[in-house]
């Protein structure tokens, strides 16, 4: 029985040939995962929000150029509201008010206030997590109780 043993030269080549694909394979996936904002750190904070019930959060962000939280409010009472206080003023329509402003959010669109200097968005870097407490004080146009929506909203600072 002959047994055919590989040259040194043959079996190293064979060995780089078999890791350098592996080698280049997981580069490629790298490269790949990177590309597609995997690694970013902003990326990886995703935004969330709890605590709210029937008028509540759209959207927000964080503005570290202002230390700011701006939110886009929606309601889901179904009805009228009026809007009786904020702590930086809201948005409607191009118009900038403060409180009492009637508005109806299932007719004429969503409400964006802005909140100033919120413990957690303050000092902030863009990129940077950030989680504040936003409130909005409204109550039912038709009369009935106040109401406070108030919660946490969290994301990357812009």
């Amino acid at each position: 029985m002959e047994c055919t043993k590989l040259g040194k030269g043959q079996g190293s080549l064979e060995y780089m040939a078999t890791y350098g694909w592996v080698i280049a394979v997981v580069l490629l996936v790298g490269v790949v995962i990177w590309q597609m904002g995997i690694f970013s750190p902003s990326e990886m904070t995703p935004k969330g929000s709890s605590g709210f019930g029937q008028v509540r959060p759209l959207d927000w962000k964080c503005l570290s150029s202002t230390s700011g939280v701006q939110v886009e409010w929606v309601s889901a009472a179904g009805e009228k509201i009026i809007v009786e206080a904020t702590n930086g003023g809201c948005t409607y329509q191009e118009e900038v008010f403060n409180e009492g402003v009637l508005f109806n959010i299932s007719e004429m669109g969503s409400l964006v206030c802005n909140y100033e200097s919120l413990d957690g968005c303050s000092g902030t870097l863009v990129g940077d997590r950030f989680e504040s407490v936003v409130t909005l004080a409204w109550r039912a146009a038709s009369g009935g109780p106040a109401h406070t929506e108030s919660g946490r909203v969290w994301g990357a600072a812009e």
